[in-house]
């Protein structure tokens, strides 16, 4: 779990040396050289896979994640960059310079350097810069001290504070410095998609949720630089499948913070390189205890957790014993650790005793701990847990996704839950998180999630904030970790300095991918007043037809308003994951108003469908893109992948069925019989992971993700499409071969069967001429109603493969909670379902009498 609302330093400082260098990140591994020592070469390509999409590109209006910082620092550059001991030094700033009592800073703004569209970079575009991260509610609580931004000549800003404010360049390495053209100023919504900056490369494509790509920038202002032609930054995920697509060949790095992972590929020299995080970047893993509630508002419980925490266990239980144990936000190595105050050490009849004591005076201590779902995580808690017990705390665990666990850490409503956090590159980074001012009453949107009111601890943050003196600083922070110490607000286990970059040393055959939208040409209209589908029925037929339509609007009626209403009920808000949990609640107020979410469910779900009956699906919240281009981009991906998966199922049931039935309740027939068995109750996504296992990892015939569409490489499209259809199709597969083969059997009795075989026929020309067609009646229409199953399967096929199609649009917005995409693509689907079954209605009454009368 990472605080990921907070300014971050540069977390691809890897990468950008990957980029610079032209081969793999120039640091070595500790205690290492380099495998490499022949230098940079220009050229090349870098697939790099990241665990999640960004939430939006555009440094000003989009919450940035870490995944955001690797993607848009290619592209978008700051006005400063931390170095390897972690100090700040100018980027495109030439120069920073502080007054006496830093509370006003020149920014001289670097010489010669343009964005990529040739606006040249000048003092007044930083300015305006500077003042719409101000304006903007992402930044209100971390740019709080700034008082003005003046424009001091053409290539200096002045920016004057409320107070000192030493530390003050540190966050201009992170989103709130980073610089776009005025452009992107004026169209936010286009520079989320499309960004432009200074960087050493240019923005190329950008498909969400699967890849970004950019290309060099031949104009950098850096001479020489980049090395790399193109890099693309591929979404996958899931960690193990990462690292199958690493060791497959289909990337060339990704990020990990799995122990298994180092080990395993630390020990494999010479295929990998690993680098592993250290110093102030390498965040604390703990556990983030909630202050303002029982049992964990009483300091006595909180220590004897600590007391009970055998962090030396959990070291290497966990990690391997692969990182240190902490005792402090910080690690030992950084200027800023300070060893005053003893953190409880692991005494677990300390921790009884406590424990006891506690329990004298208010009763049993029991309370809950919030974990992500994910196995590496619940591994970590579940250690824990046990340990707590042995002291006789009574713990236990419920799960919940990101999203829903940091709306509960910001609004207070968790006892306890694992976290992740302390990985500024300044102390001062951690003032919001820390300081008594920003906590507030549960129920309330707080920034010091822990709640912590500690007069000692706010003075001392406020001390390192303003005093220029570093000795003076790390006493203050001395005084924070021993306040941290004494209250236990965190259980601290160990410095997370297991994060790391991978990268696949071997040769392989590369090739770009590229995404390209296309529009049908509207239908020509006619003068028949009937729709086409109803012209030349009779009477009973086109009754027939519009009590299926009506029955089709209902429907859609009745899902549309169950889909909207549940989805309303989830924990969370889109608002949270726009602004960020930094936001005001007067902003977040009028965030909500502005988007409708004020109004009651009746009200907004009126609107919504009178949006919809007019044409308009609305705009997504998160991407801020309409919803009809969005599920328009992603419509294509889901079609192929349901008439390949059909064609998968049908290509494989008749041969099947056919032969079963030719030799009913022989050998082959059992056999066929136990295989049909064997995938109906086989689920697709175990099936999924095995194909992957087999054809993608051991034998490496097909990439184990990703997409390529039909338009760019029609060779690497059908490979990408080749697993998830034979997932998707072997389900029907088995259903389809069934049916077949219950209805030849029936057919082969049949008198004209008799007489053709007396006629001296061959059993081929019988079984494929004279029995097949009469007994595909039912298999086609298995086939027009199981279709509308598939559409279904494709939102857990589409998420398993990474292919950015419809259903997997749909399962990442309800995790973003964008209510308006969740519902398009619901209303898609469900139109897909109905639609097929209402046109096999309506066939059959075309061609059987018997029903349109019925």
């Amino acid at each position: 779990m990472k605080r990921w609302t907070r300014p971050l330093a540069l977390v691809l400082a890897a990468v950008t040396l990957v980029a610079c260098s032209g081969q793999r990140p120039g640091a070595a591994p500790a205690g290492e050289s380099p495998s490499d020592s022949s230098g940079p070469k220009a050229g090349g390509k870098l697939v790099y896979a990241l665990s999640a999409d960004a939430n939006g590109l555009n440094p000003v209006t989009d919450q940035f994640a870490a995944q955001s910082y690797s993607m848009v620092t290619t592209i978008i550059e700051p006005l400063v960059s931390m170095d390897a001991e972690g100090a700040w030094k100018p980027y495109l700033a030439e120069s920073l310079t502080p007054n006496d009592t830093y509370d006003e800073w020149a920014i001289k703004v670097r010489d010669g350097i343009s964005f990529h569209d040739g606006i040249s970079l000048t003092g007044d575009i930083v300015k305006a810069n500077l003042e719409a991260q101000k304006a903007s509610p992402l930044n209100t609580a971390v740019f709080q001290p700034l008082d003005s931004i003046e424009l001091t000549d053409p290539m200096t800003v002045t920016v004057k504070l409320k107070q000192p404010w030493v530390a003050f360049p540190y966050y201009l390495a992170a989103q709130v410095g980073m610089i776009v053209p005025p452009s992107s100023l004026a169209d936010p919504q286009a520079a989320s998609l499309k960004p432009v900056g200074t960087g050493p490369f240019v923005f190329k494509e950008y498909v969400p949720d699967s890849r970004m790509v950019v290309t060099k920038n031949p104009r950098y202002w850096r001479s020489g630089l980049p090395y790399l032609d193109e890099i693309e930054f591929r979404v996958l995920p899931d960690s193990q499948t990462r690292a199958q697509t690493l060791e497959a060949g289909g990337v060339d790095a990704m990020g990990t913070t799995r122990d298994e992972d180092i080990v395993k590929y630390g020990e494999q020299k010479d295929a990998y390189a690993v680098y592993r995080t250290q110093g102030m970047p390498a965040p604390e893993y703990t556990f983030m205890l909630n202050t303002a509630v029982p049992p964990l508002d009483d300091v006595r419980v909180r220590r004897a957790l600590a007391h009970a925490t055998d962090r030396d266990a959990v070291v290497s239980t966990l990690r391997g014993g692969l990182t240190e144990p902490a005792d402090g936000p910080w690690t030992k190595d950084s200027k800023w650790y300070s060893d005053q105050g003893a953190y409880p050490a692991f005494d677990l009849a300390k921790a009884t005793a406590l424990v006891k004591e506690v329990e004298a005076e208010k009763g049993p201590v029991e309370f809950e701990v919030i974990s992500t779902p994910d196995p590496n995580t619940m591994q970590g808690v579940e250690l824990v847990q046990d340990m707590w017990r042995k002291a006789g705390i009574d713990v236990t665990i419920k799960q919940a996704d990101q999203p829903d666990l940091i709306n509960r850490a910001v609004i207070g409503n968790y006892q306890a839950t694992v976290w992740t956090a302390f990985s500024s590159s300044d102390p001062d980074g951690e003032y919001i998180w820390l300081h008594q001012a920003y906590a507030q009453p549960v129920g309330k949107v707080s920034l010091n999630f822990t709640r912590l009111k500690d007069e000692q601890l706010s003075k001392a943050l406020d001390i390192g904030r303003v005093s220029p003196d570093e000795a003076a600083r790390k006493q203050a922070y001395a005084t924070v970790q021993e306040r941290l110490r004494e209250q236990v607000p965190y259980v601290f286990l160990d410095h997370l300095t297991t994060g790391d970059h991978r990268e696949d040393q071997g040769p392989r055959h590369r090739r770009a991918d590229a995404a390209r939208r296309g529009e049908a040409s509207p239908a020509d209209r006619r003068a028949d007043p009937l729709p086409p589908v109803l012209r030349g029925l009779d009477q009973h037929t086109v009754i027939l037809v519009v009590h299926r339509l009506v029955r089709l609007v209902v429907v859609l009626l009745v899902v549309t308003f169950l889909s909207y209403g549940l989805l309303n009920l989830l924990p969370g808000d889109p608002v949270t994951q726009i602004l960020g949990i930094s936001a005001t609640e007067e902003a977040r107020a009028q965030l909500r108003a502005d988007m409708g979410l004020d109004q009651p469910l009746m009200v907004r779900y009126a609107d919504w469908l009178s949006g919809l009956l007019s044409g308009d699906w609305g705009t997504s919240y998160i991407s801020r893109v309409p919803v009809a281009d969005e599920l328009a981009e992603r419509l294509p991906v889901t079609l192929e992948l349901l008439v390949a998966a059909q064609f998968v199922a049908l290509g494989l049931a008749i041969p099947v069925g056919v032969a079963a039935a030719r030799r009913a309740g022989g050998a082959l027939d059992q056999a066929l019989t136990a295989m049909s068995f064997a995938l109906l109750s086989t689920p697709v996504f175990v099936l999924g992971v095995l194909l992957i296992l087999i054809f993608a990892v051991t034998w490496q015939v097909v990439p184990a993700t990703g997409w390529t569409p039909i338009s760019v490489d029609l060779g690497w499209n059908l490979t990408s499409v080749l697993l998830p259809a034979i997932t998707l199709g072997c389900g029907q597969l088995a259903v389809y071969a069934r049916l077949l083969r219950a209805d030849l059997i029936a057919t082969l009795q049949e008198d004209y069967i008799t007489l053709a075989r007396a006629r001296g026929l061959s059993p081929r020309r019988i079984l494929w001429r004279h029995a097949l067609r009469p007994s595909a009646i039912s298999l086609i229409t298995a086939v027009g109603l199981n279709l509308g199953a598939l559409i279904g399967g494709t939102v857990i096929i589409e998420t398993l493969f990474g292919l950015p199609g419809i259903g997997r649009l749909i399962v990442d917005s309800i995790f973003s909670r964008d209510y308006l995409t969740v519902q398009g693509g619901v209303v898609l689907i469900s139109v897909g379902y109905v639609l097929v079954n209402f046109l096999v209605d309506v066939v059959y009454a075309a061609v059987d009498p018997r029903i349109r009368r019925a």
